[in-house]
């Protein structure tokens, strides 16, 4: 029997961030002749998804915990109706709670993937409080640490399911021996994504008069708040006179994005207290085009890197060591690349879509 899936997105207005190739990614993968699937995302979205789709836009930032709650009560009040929620917090469990707390029948058509947990003492008493009041809901998390924390905390219904991620067949890699072209910082500028690190750096190389091609993006995170080390950060970008630097001030369409990738090494100093046990989706996207990475200690990039000796993983961070870093890769790009490629074979059957598209199915 076909099933009206809802897939509920409040955040999801453009291409910034990991929700719109999260949701593209799983989209190649659905069945839409067994289901009929909802997308319920931002009121001002303009996004070119699977058009099998029926796009409902509707949230309002300022009012979308409140609006969430009156949908979701309204949803699972229909029997043929299940939700997903792709991008689940821990104030969407609380908002889970509210509207479905006690109630098998509605829990047992929720689910909802918890990509990332900030492992606090008052958050995971939260948690605590909440695994009594959904013990049928079906958690889905990326990894095993994230497992143990949800098992622990006493949910009954928890799987892994691996981060999905796609690459088009369609992206041309070089039929001779790839060289390389650039530096890259992708993404949206976010200071716990190391931006001010690399604008540090883009002003080192001006300031050596360094010859290496940089392309930093600067499209500011979709949140819309810009915290004063990052407006400095902008303008470091903006004022820096470096011939050798292209600014991508306008978010890409996922296609510029991931050839953006090619030939390039991606820089992502990515903050270990966030991302710890978080994946990346850019991290995923990069070395599945074969862009060697630059980063830091103590996160899942830094784990796969090592894994797969797909870049450097810096104990430090200055503009010495990534320049170094920087050099070491330009000057053997061939063999990086062809490591991050061997990488992107085990990543794209682990992160495929289908499984996660499977968990929601079934």
């Amino acid at each position: 029997m076909s099933k009206e899936i809802h897939i509920i997105e409040p955040t999801l207005e453009n291409q910034i961030g990991h929700c719109y190739s999260f949701n593209l990614a799983l989209s190649s993968h659905l069945d839409f002749e067994k289901n009929h699937y909802h997308l319920w995302l931002n009121k001002n979205a303009e996004l070119d998804l699977n058009r099998k789709f029926t796009l409902h836009p509707y949230f309002q930032r300022k009012l979308r915990r409140i609006q969430l709650a009156l949908l979701l009560s309204k949803l699972l009040k229909q029997e043929q109706h299940s939700v997903f929620i792709p991008t689940c917090t821990l104030t969407d469990l609380e908002i889970l709670s509210l509207c479905a707390g006690g109630s098998h029948r509605k829990q047992n058509r929720i689910t909802a993937y918890v990509h990332w947990f900030k492992l606090k003492p008052k958050r995971v008493k939260r948690l605590l409080r909440l695994a009594n009041k959904l013990e049928a809901i079906h958690i889905l998390v990326p990894t095993t640490k994230l497992h143990t924390v949800f098992k622990k905390a006493g949910f009954k219904r928890v799987s892994i399911v691996a981060y999905p991620t796609e690459i088009s067949t369609d992206i041309a890699f070089p039929d001779q021996e790839p060289a390389f072209n650039k530096v890259i910082y992708s993404g949206a500028a976010r200071i716990d994504k190391g931006f001010v690190e690399v604008t540090h750096y883009l002003q080192y190389l001006e300031e050596n008069k360094k010859e290496i091609p940089i392309s930093i993006q600067t499209s500011s995170t979709h949140s819309g708040s810009i915290p004063a080390q990052l407006e400095t950060a902008l303008d470091r970008v903006k004022n820096s006179r470096y011939p050798w630097l292209t600014t991508v001030e306008q978010t890409l369409d996922i296609d510029q994005y991931r050839l953006n990738f090619q030939q390039s090494i991606s820089l992502m100093f990515y903050d270990p207290a966030d991302f710890d046990e978080r994946i990346s989706g850019v991290a995923l996207d990069s070395l599945c085009i074969g862009a060697p990475i630059i980063c830091n200690e103590g996160h899942w990039i830094a784990q796969q890197v090592m894994k797969y000796n797909a870049g450097i993983v810096l104990p430090d961070i200055n503009n010495e060591s990534i320049h170094d870093a920087v050099q070491e890769i330009s000057e053997n790009f061939a063999a990086y690349y062809e490591r991050a490629r061997h990488a992107s074979r085990d990543i794209l059957e682990i992160h495929s879509p289908r499984h996660l598209a499977a968990a929601i199915e079934n």
